[in-house]
């Protein structure tokens, strides 16, 4: 066996090299072996404690081929582990549909953004704007580069690459490929010629309880992701020089086009609507006087999304300013920062003003994820609009770099707060008031809201709908199989689920 790997060779290509070493074929063997795991924990399984798992198994694999280049030390690119392990494990944890959609997403732009951080194959700062290039290249461009390596790498080991051998492996290679199309041809001849299934009938049945279109499936999933593992893996060897993250920055005030007095005109106009706006809002706000000819549910329906929206704008206005605003003496410098500081102040306002028109909505008809998810965005707008003050008058300030911390925290801090929780246990506090509840609703929240609706099963008022959402519930929670999917919200759901018989007549 050790001659397998006591070799080290080059083959030269047009425009690489392409090293073939023990650990090479070691990391290819590994990168099979997560895609084996990734079909025994993933394939056509709904995720659970499964995703996790397969994380660590990714990271184990990357830690071990890239030790030579990583040192550890207590800087950006180590601490995205907390968010990585964090939002892998709420598959785990949690069941909201709404996360397990956008954690499908962010963990692995997380993954790309850590891995070429570490490895120093970025070409910008990951402070800067210019890194989102750098996280597409990853994901785009790294996972496809290097597919076809693998096999070159497998016809220059020496085991397989003597005149005697390759015929073996050719014959073996041959095998392999002719299995699926043996597969899909049998039980089509056997369909046409009733003499040929009668004695392929005739044989051991060997062939009971496979599924050929699953199979092969299963294979080109296995193939595919240890091809992209082996990749991605494989690019991060082209680390990229100092000096172009030490150059990305050079010439950012070539980008500095936006004239100061052009730019004072126009927030001097806009300030001044604002200005009228926010007195009339103070008006409501701070007054407590009813508006004009609306109850309170009726004014708060009315405004709010164009008050987000214009707050959104106001947010994009100051980024404006703030990037691409030429410095053309200190007198115009200044005017721009007051400015855009009495900008800020408005837009804080209007925030505030949308917030408190949709906890009057949702004092009047409930919580739901957007309502929600809604105040949340306010407060994270909000947040960001107070750092922007603060670059408004400290122009050292990497704008860029605190919008992205205070982004992971912020998301990080709505996946663990437990927005189902908060949503059904607002909503049970209305009941307590006397208001309708909307249980219907409850079956758009995770398996975390069944223990609220517990209390209430035997109401005589709601019963037949607690009922109805319990056995929509438990029909869904039979349907999931498989240690893999195993999640603790669903464990705890399902043994509530389980203290009772529900009487429901389906049609």
């Amino acid at each position: 066996m050790e001659e397998i790997f006591s070799w080290e060779e080059k083959t030269s290509s047009v425009k690489e090299q392409i090293s073939v070493n023990k650990e090479t074929v070691i990391l290819l063997f590994c990168c099979i072996g997560l895609g084996i795991a990734g079909d025994i924990l993933l394939f056509e399984k709904p995720f659970g404690i499964s995703y996790p798992i397969f994380i660590l198994v990714f990271y184990a694999i990357f830690l071990w081929r890239l030790r030579g280049l990583l040192k550890f030390k207590l800087d950006f690119g180590w601490l995205l582990c907390v968010p990585v392990i964090g939002l892998s494990s709420t598959y785990a944890i949690y069941s909201n549909n709404v996360f397990r959609v956008l954690n499908f997403a962010a963990v692995p732009i997380l993954i790309v953004a850590q891995t070429i951080i570490l490895t120093g194959c970025n070409k910008n700062k990951w402070s800067s704007l210019s890194f989102i290039l750098d996280i597409l290249e990853g994901m785009f461009i790294k996972v496809f580069r290097h597919m076809g390596k693998p096999f070159v790498i497998i016809s220059k080991i020496p085991l397989f690459n003597t005149h005697k051998n390759k015929n073996i492996v050719k014959i073996l290679a041959g095998l392999v490929i002719s299995l699926p199309v043996i597969l899909i041809v049998i039980p089509l001849l056997a369909s046409a010629d009733k003499v040929f299934q009668h004695y392929l009938n005739n044989l051991p049945n060997l062939f009971t309880g496979l599924r050929i279109d699953e199979i092969i499936s299963r294979i080109i999933f296995i193939a595919l992701l240890s091809l992209a593992s082996f990749s991605y893996i494989w690019s991060l060897h082209n680390k990229k020089s100092k000096e172009q993250i030490e150059n990305c920055d050079k010439n950012k005030d070539q980008w500095k086009i936006l004239d100061p007095v052009i730019v004072s005109t126009i927030l001097v106009c806009v300030n001044l609507i604002y200005a009228v706006f926010v007195t009339i809002q103070f008006t409501y706000l701070l007054g407590g006087t009813k508006p004009l000819g609306f109850s309170f549910s009726e004014y708060a329906r009315r405004g709010f999304f164009e008050l987000v929206a214009v707050s959104l704008i106001n947010f994009s206005i100051l980024l404006l300013n703030i990037n691409f605003t030429r410095n053309s003496g200190k007198n115009s410098h200044l005017t721009v920062k007051v400015l855009n500081t009495f900008l800020i102040i408005c837009t804080l306002i209007m925030l505030y003003s949308a917030h408190y028109r949709m906890w009057l909505y949702e004092d009047a008809y409930g919580y739901t994820y957007l309502r929600v998810f809604t105040h949340s965005f306010m407060v994270f707008i909000f947040i960001l609009l107070i750092v922007s003050a603060i670059k408004v008058w400290n122009t050292k300030l990497l704008l860029f770099k605190y919008y992205v911390i205070i982004g992971l925290i912020s998301y990080m801090a709505i996946n663990f707060i437990n927005v189902d929780n908060i949503i059904a246990s607002k909503n049970i506090d209305r009941l307590k008031d006397g208001k309708a509840l909307d249980v219907a609703y409850f079956n758009n929240l995770s398996y975390d809201a069944v223990k609220y609706l517990e209390k209430y099963i035997y109401d005589k008022d709601y019963s037949v709908k607690i009922q109805q959402v319990f056995w929509n519930k438990k029909n869904a929670l039979e349907r999931k199989t498989g240690w893999q999917s195993f999640n603790v919200s669903e464990y705890n759901a399902s043994n509530i689920l389980a203290k009772y018989k529900l009487n429901i007549n389906q049609p």
